[in-house]
């Protein structure tokens, strides 16, 4: 492939209700346009504009002569299972002539879980938290896939080893059991007077929101215990550059087949 052959980055989106959430993803867009120095453009799946295949027809009509499309996601679930590939699917139908590729999912790439990591840092710093002394609650979305909801088990189960937590236990905010709330009851029942709760979320929006006010509430019921939320991933460059070595490596898979 020419050095003049020019390939586009599409980065889909789940979508959400909440302005904040759309505006870290749309930073993220920008930053990974100045890692690239090239075409990026990017689509939601619901709630808002564009969508997926209208960002795969912008980086087209921008230029792009092949399309690697990334799920801008922690886990694989049905969206980056069946969703974005319909889409996919659908766009090519349509560009004939311009292959569409398809990405990895973030998953535990060696960046995220090195955000994590910084994110359980700096509650450390601003709470004064003991980790030895603190349970350590993992949230995860949800969802009916097992395959997903097994890469919270795994990220709790990663960081209690790695920063040395007194115990870690994940749960997830819906469909999928234990719910957030039973967790934060449940961690009554041991001996930790400090909570820190890791959302896996890429950006702060109505499922952070929902969790802080579950938090708030069970700290007001209980003031004995200390309860710290750690913040949402966000648009980090750790998460950018993730995302671009997911590009490579898509595109180091297509060139070698």
């Amino acid at each position: 492939m020419s050095n003049t052959h020019q390939i586009g980055m599409v980065l889909a989106g789940h979508g959400s209700r909440n302005a904040t959430a759309i505006l870290e993803f749309r930073e993220l867009a920008v930053t990974l346009e100045v890692f690239q120095k090239g075409i990026v453009e990017y689509g939601f799946l619901e709630f808002e504009r564009p969508g997926i295949e209208e960002a795969i027809d912008r980086s087209i009509m921008r230029g792009a002569e092949t399309v690697v499309v990334l799920p801008v996601m922690l886990t694989a679930a049905h969206h980056v299972k069946r969703d974005i590939p319909n889409i996919i699917h659908h766009a090519q139908q349509k560009h004939p002539l311009i292959p569409i590729h398809y990405g990895r999912h973030l998953d535990l790439h060696p960046n995220i879980t090195a955000l994590y990591q910084n994110r359980i840092q700096q509650a450390v710093s601003e709470m004064g938290l003991h980790l030895s002394e603190t349970l350590l609650i993992v949230v995860g979305r949800g969802t009916s896939d097992a395959t997903a909801n097994q890469d919270v088990i795994q990220i709790a189960r990663l960081l209690r080893e790695t920063c040395h937590f007194g115990e870690a236990r994940y749960c997830y905010t819906s469909i999928a059991t234990p719910l957030f709330r039973d967790a934060l009851t449940q961690s009554l029942s041991q001996s930790y007077r400090s909570v820190l709760i890791l959302p896996c979320l890429l950006f702060r929006g109505v499922l952070l929101d929902k969790i802080g006010e579950i938090a708030r509430a069970f700290q007001a019921e209980n003031p004995n215990q200390i309860i710290h939320l750690a913040r949402s991933l966000g648009h980090d460059p750790l998460v950018a550059d993730a995302l671009l070595d997911r590009f490579n490596e898509t595109m180091r898979f297509k060139e070698s087949t």
